[in-house]
Order: C-alpha cells, then sequence, then structure tokens
C-alpha cells in the first residue's frame, strides 16, 4: 500500500504517520517498480482531495463577484 505523507521527503526515520493515521515503517530505498505497482491509499487520497476542495472553495469564496 502507498501512503501518503504531509513531510517533504525521508528524513531517514524508521516510521512515520501518513495522512490517514497509520503508522508505517520507511523503506530507504524503493524501487521504481515497487512505486509504480502499489496501490495508493484510498483513505489518504480522499482525505487530501477533501483538504484541497476546502482550500479551493474558500479561495473561490473570498474572491467572490
Amino acid at each position: 500500500m502507498r501512503h501518503a505523507f504531509r513531510s517533504r521527503r525521508y528524513d531517514g526515520q524508521a516510521e512515520d504517520v501518513s495522512v490517514c493515521g497509520a503508522t508505517c515503517a520507511l523503506v530507504r530505498e524503493l524501487s521504481e517498480t515497487d512505486w509504480c505497482t502499489a496501490p495508493t491509499c484510498a483513505a489518504c487520497n480522499g482525505i487530501l482531495r477533501a483538504e484541497q476542495d476546502s482550500r479551493t472553495a474558500a479561495r473561490d469564496a473570498s474572491t467572490g463577484p
């Protein structure tokens, strides 16, 4: 499962908490094949989309007619 993380990059830590709240062990090296074929976490994706939708709605409301 490919989770999303709020940090910008891997900082050498052994584990981190994903956007959906799962504690995940982090791998220093991940093959491109593994990255491309691992399924995306639907919960992480849904949370990030909802956050983006909220920011877009707030921006649109502040720049309205």
